[in-house]
């Protein structure tokens, strides 16, 4: 398993905002086949109130194949793009692949697109 992990805490705030990314070396071989990715967030799996951000791949028989899921303090943007880093730095790192999607799927959050 692959872990990958980032916090920061605002200086004025002092609120801490924690990013955690899990994947696996099988999950992350789908990810080297594919060019698009989708993601989304749940808050069906938390019981403290912190969104569970998924994102994988869909093929031609419409299942849903995960490559990661990341836990979050929030759902905003740089939390989208701690996902998206992760993936492709832990691609990269395993692989020695750059993995380059061209098509997001997603709901309409604006913090999804930007994060991409």
């Amino acid at each position: 398993m692959f872990v990958k992990r980032s916090f920061r805490i605002d200086k004025k705030t002092r609120k801490v905002s924690f990013f955690v990314f899990f994947t696996t070396k099988r999950l992350l071989s789908l990810a080297a086949k594919t060019k698009h990715i989708c993601a989304d967030t749940t808050y069906k799996l938390i019981q403290h109130g912190y969104p569970l951000l998924i994102v994988g791949t869909t093929d031609k028989a419409k299942v849903f194949h995960p490559f990661g899921i990341a836990m979050c303090s929030n759902e905003k943007e740089e939390a989208y793009t701690f996902i998206f880093k992760s993936l492709y730095d832990v691609i990269y790192d395993v692989y020695d692949y750059s993995y380059e999607p061209n098509t997001l799927i997603g709901d309409a959050a604006d913090a999804i697109t930007n994060g991409f």
